[in-house]
């Protein structure tokens, strides 16, 4: 046997291996299947339990958002830290839930001097740390 044709046999062989593999990928392209995925898991699926938890998280905030804005009713002027401490909650889910809510609640001030009070409250006087309802 030469080595021509040894060499041409080994090509042939590779190249069938190859195209093979070629077409158990596009195979698995077209079925919607992905490695991303669960075992045994579509895209379509994967997909709508991503839009599942994205609604079931914003609705959470808007709930948060709620019991925020009663505690600021309750309680004008206070600051985020206190919020933050009557609500149980961290400082990212504060802002989420701020932004959520932030048709009903208006703040004043400035980084750490920020106070947050009802929409529409009114504060007359020298500060904002003695706010009188008008």
């Amino acid at each position: 046997m030469s080595i021509e044709k040894i060499v041409q046999e080994e090509l042939a062989s590779a190249e069938k291996r190859i195209m093979a593999r070629i077409r158990d990928v596009f195979d698995s392209i077209g079925s919607g299947v992905s490695s991303s995925t669960k075992a045994g898991g579509t895209k379509e699926k994967a997909k709508a339990k991503a839009k599942t938890k994205a609604k079931r998280v914003m609705h959470d905030y808007e709930a948060l958002a709620e019991k925020m804005a009663t505690f600021v009713t309750k309680n004008p002027g206070t600051t985020g830290n206190e919020i933050r401490e009557a609500l149980g909650i961290g400082e990212a889910v504060f802002v989420k839930t701020l932004r959520a809510g932030s048709k009903k609640i208006s703040k004043r001030g400035m980084r750490r001097g920020m106070r947050y009070f009802p929409k529409g409250y009114r504060v007359t006087g020298p500060s904002d740390d003695a706010p009188v309802l008008q």
